[in-house]
């Protein structure tokens, strides 16, 4: 129940951003602040004020949710149009018939389809939205909402990210460890925001020993070459990333320590090591021994992979072309 109530926290204040970005001159405030209505207390999950109106918004996560909601809700917002306030309801997830057949004229309903649409310039909440969702938006059409409030997301904004910091920039060693961590993940938030949901708070084993450095699930309804073959024939729903700030190139024993997070019963068969220097011969006899008597997949990438995804993406290619390649290098080499 905490994971849950803290996903639709995010969501909540998210969509607080959302708002403050596509209303122009809108004071858009915790819905949780004492609110009346009807001589009663009424607590909505933001509030919204223009000069011309007030708004109360209530979030849901999901389309069963919300429809499950929907009665209470229309309950909830009975009387709002005689107290001078307009309902409205955000859902991420895509609208069907059903819902609009219900509320009709009663609420007004913003969907992700609409969403995508007033954030469809600012590349920062385009990505921040992509890591809160557990599942692709490739295939979702924008959709401009139909309600009446002014725009203000007219001009486009990109978010700038510290552009001095690069491989190059971060030393290889011990000193450096954290940086080159925090590179390696915000990177890969980059590369697979729309492919990858990141657990960052899930590092630890139920036993306290063992830590890994991130876990990311797959999401659902993606279209990837390399993310639909480890979950269809490795499945596994999980990957676990290593990042090895090394001077020298990892060994066998780095091999070792990774293969024990994997496990089949949670999910989570592959394992992706990003190092500086890449693996020497005995590491790879090793992934290879691994693959062929457990099936557990572990891949290495030096400097030069990681470079080449970053180049891939900003070409408006796919990153996940270079894990493509060494998984084919791999299987297309391992002997009996």
């Amino acid at each position: 129940m905490d994971k849950v109530y803290a996903q639709y926290k995010r969501l909540e204040e998210f969509t607080k951003k959302v708002l403050e970005y596509s209303l122009k001159d809108a004071i858009v405030k915790d819905g949780k602040e004492f609110f009346f209505y009807k001589e009663r207390m009424y607590h909505p999950d933001i509030y919204i004020e223009t000069k011309e109106d007030k708004y109360v918004v209530e979030v849901k996560s999901s389309l069963n949710y919300a429809y499950t909601k929907l009665d209470y809700l229309i309950r909830e917002f009975e009387g709002l149009d005689k107290s001078g306030y307009k309902p409205i309801l955000i859902v991420y997830d895509k609208i069907r018939a059903i819902i609009n057949d219900k509320i009709k004229d009663k609420i007004e309903v913003l969907d992700i389809s609409n969403i995508l649409y007033l954030i469809r310039n600012n590349e920062e909440l385009m990505n921040e939205l992509m890591g809160l969702l557990n599942y692709s938006i490739e295939n979702i059409k924008q959709e401009k909402p139909k309600w009446n409030l002014k725009s203000k997301a007219t001009k486009k904004e990109i978010h700038k990210t510290d552009e001095k910091l690069t491989l190059e920039t971060i030393e290889p060693g011990d000193k450096d460890k954290y940086i080159y961590q925090d590179f390696c993940v915000n990177t890969l938030e980059k590369l697979f925001v729309d492919k990858l949901t990141f657990i960052k708070d899930q590092n630890r084993t139920d036993e306290g020993i063992n830590v890994f450095d991130l876990i990311c699930k797959i999401k659902t309804n993606i279209e990837d070459e390399f993310f639909e073959t480890i979950e269809k024939y490795f499945k596994s729903k999980y990957i676990i990333f290593e990042f090895k700030n090394y001077q020298e190139s990892i060994t066998q024993y780095q091999v070792c320590t990774t293969e024990k997070y994997l496990y089949e019963t949670a999910l989570r068969k592959v394992a992706i090591i990003i190092t500086r220097k890449g693996i020497n011969d005995n590491g790879r006899k090793m992934i290879k021994g691994i693959l062929r008597e457990t099936g557990k997949l572990i891949i290495v990438l030096d400097d030069k992979d990681f470079k080449k995804m970053i180049e891939l993406r900003e070409r408006g290619e796919e990153p996940s072309e270079v894990l493509t390649s060494k998984l084919d290098e791999l299987l297309t080499r391992l002997e009996k």
